[in-house]
């Protein structure tokens, strides 16, 4: 193959090569490269880490364009970060490292595809996996990790931290008498009367068929028992308002972190059900 060939291949493949130095600084990209992150400057000579790589964000990525010329980790390997293009716009890379360090100079070359839309499908993909799909509040498997994290952070911290949970009390009664499509009607009903009156720090999950659990990060007792009677108030209120030939009933508990010596958020959990 000659080399106008290649270079032709080179310039036309869909695919990022780039070049950096031993400081960062760029010493090759290809046209096709800067057509995919929209770079429209000649960017030679630039630290392309300061100008594309947001160390705060993605402190990692940054550390493994740096340590790729030490001996330790010299050598071809595979990984993915978030830079931005030169429009300012988020977007995902996938790289292919090559060390091309030779006795003179120190050099890195990097193979990287766009994998953005890749990485937004699974984004949404861990999103619809998260979420109920009747109420569109957090699933019982994702609500648990966030109440795991917001318990320990609080405990940890020795800060406030509620749990309420909330019952559908006659879920079962209207299954009964106006079928399942009715039932599920007035949970959803229900999930929207508790997503008008949370707070927006708070986080609502479907814990069972007919049951809620309300985490309020950074919140006394006094302040969640208030949140929910609003929402008892606001679900009587839409009994009255509607026609619908049942109404909803429903009852509330509230635990706080300082109520009792609580190790762990299951036993919180556990203390308001045998209260419910």
């Amino acid at each position: 193959m000659n080399n106008e060939l290649l270079g032709r291949y080179i310039s036309e493949a869909n695919i990022i090569m780039l070049v950096l130095d031993d400081e960062s600084k760029v010493q090759f990209i290809n046209n096709k490269g800067k057509e995919i992150l929209k770079i429209d400057e000649d960017i030679i000579g630039i630290n392309w880490i300061e100008k594309y790589v947001d160390q705060d964000v993605d402190n990692w990525v940054s550390n493994v364009f740096n340590l790729k010329f030490d001996d330790k980790y010299g050598v071809d390997n595979y990984f993915e970060s978030e830079m931005m293009n030169g429009k300012g716009e988020t977007v995902y890379i996938a790289w292919n490292s090559k060390n091309l360090a030779s006795e003179d100079e120190k050099g890195m070359l990097y193979i990287g595809t766009n994998i953005t839309e890749k990485k937004k499908l699974e984004k949404d993909l861990k999103l619809y996996s998260s979420v109920d799909e009747l109420t569109q509040v957090f699933n019982t498997r994702t609500g648990i990790e966030i109440l795991t994290k917001n318990f320990l952070y609080a405990k940890r911290r020795k800060k406030e931290f509620s749990i309420g949970l909330m019952e559908l009390v006659n879920y079962s009664q209207i299954n009964d008498e106006f079928g399942y499509f009715e039932g599920d009607q007035a949970v959803k009903i229900l999930s929207n009367i508790l997503g008008e009156d949370v707070r927006q720090e708070d986080t609502i999950i479907r814990s069972d068929s007919n049951q809620f659990t309300i985490v309020y990060p950074d919140c006394k007792y006094e302040s969640a028992e208030m949140i929910m009677k609003r929402i008892e108030n606001r679900v009587n209120e839409f009994n009255e308002e509607t026609h619908l030939e049942y109404h909803l009933v429903v009852k509330y508990c509230i635990a706080n972190i300082f109520d009792k010596d609580f190790d762990t958020e299951d036993s919180m959990i556990f203390y308001l059900k045998s209260k419910l």
